[in-house]
C-alpha cells in the first residue's frame, strides 16, 4: 500500500474519520435518510438509511468495525447504525 492509498478511499475519494461522517452525509443525502438516537447530551448514535450515497460514505470510513445494520420496524427499510457518530452541537442546522 502506498501513501496515496492510505489517504484515499474507494473511487479515489478522501477517507473520512467516523467523527466526520455526519457532515459528509448532510452534503449528499436527503434529510429523511439521516437520523439519530440518544439522550442529546453526549455522542448519540447516527443512523444512515442504506442508499448508494451512504454505502459510498461507509466505504470511505477509516474504520468500519463498529458499523452495524438494522431493519426499520416502521417501514422495513435498512439502515446503518454508527455508534457515537452524531455530533454534539447546539444546532444541527449549523452543519
Amino acid at each position: 500500500m502506498n501513501s496515496m492509498t492510505a489517504v484515499l478511499g474507494e473511487n479515489n475519494l478522501p477517507k473520512i474519520e467516523p467523527s466526520q461522517i455526519y457532515s459528509e452525509a448532510v452534503k449528499v443525502m436527503k434529510p429523511e435518510e439521516i437520523d439519530h438516537h440518544g439522550n442529546g447530551h453526549g455522542m448519540d448514535d447516527l443512523y444512515l438509511k442504506i442508499t448508494p450515497e451512504s454505502m459510498n460514505l461507509i466505504k470511505r470510513l477509516t474504520t468500519r468495525e463498529l458499523v452495524s445494520t438494522f431493519r426499520s420496524e416502521i417501514d422495513g427499510s435498512k439502515w446503518y447504525d454508527l455508534p457515537f457518530c452524531y455530533p454534539v452541537i447546539d444546532k444541527v442546522e449549523d452543519f
